[in-house]
């Protein structure tokens, strides 16, 4: 008797209070975009399997990353004379920028022409070029080779000045950056070996 009397207790105590709960589960859309306190559920967290659309967001996550521009120390910026070019009959022009990034020394150098032609190379190494009769040089911003977190950006200042360009790092114009100590005369690293160490300064 006393087991059917402990039966019949668990059964009142389900009907009272679990009841309810179970007819509101029963009573719950289809959907399942429900809780039982009649809150609307979040919708799940979507993640991309495709492998490749990952890859290139991690790339262009870290060229987009910017760096501390106070690790860069601008150097030199050599301008040479415009000349004519022969083999493509145009004014042409070159650049130069030097600077020091993260204590390692870095060239960015354009040439281009009035008829469109440029060519971008850092360090020695052609990076880009390109042939717009009828358009500016933008180019980056691309991450400096070697030196991560740190990008630069080439830009054609008007179509009106075709051998006119700037360059900013880390979106601070060039010619804002620290400036490198100045080398002496008596020493053998060149300008841009000087800035190798100038970001202790």
């Amino acid at each position: 008797s006393s087991h059917s009397c402990s039966n019949s207790c668990e059964t009142l105590l389900f009907r009272r209070f679990l009841g309810p709960m179970c007819s509101s589960i029963e009573a719950a859309p289809a959907s399942g975009r429900r809780t039982l306190s009649g809150r609307p559920r979040p919708k799940p967290i979507e993640t991309s399997l495709d492998g490749e659309k990952t890859q290139r967001s991690f790339v262009k996550a870290v060229i987009t990353a910017r760096g501390d521009p106070e690790r860069v120390r601008r150097i030199t910026h050599r301008s040479s004379p415009i000349a004519l070019c022969p083999t493509k009959m145009s004014v042409s022009g070159h650049d130069t920028w030097s600077f020091s990034a993260e204590g390692a020394p870095v060239t960015v150098e354009v040439r281009a022409s009035a008829s469109g032609y440029r060519s971008v190379s850092i360090n020695g190494k052609e990076i880009h070029k390109e042939w717009k009769p009828a358009g500016r040089l933008l180019f980056g911003p691309a991450q400096i080779p070697g030196i991560p977190f740190h990008n630069f950006t080439l830009e054609q200042k008007s179509l009106t000045k075709p051998l006119t360009f700037g360059l900013t790092i880390d979106d601070v114009d060039f010619r804002l950056l620290r400036p490198a100590p100045t080398c002496t005369q008596g020493d053998v690293s060149d300008k841009v070996g000087c800035g190798l160490f100038s970001w202790f300064s």
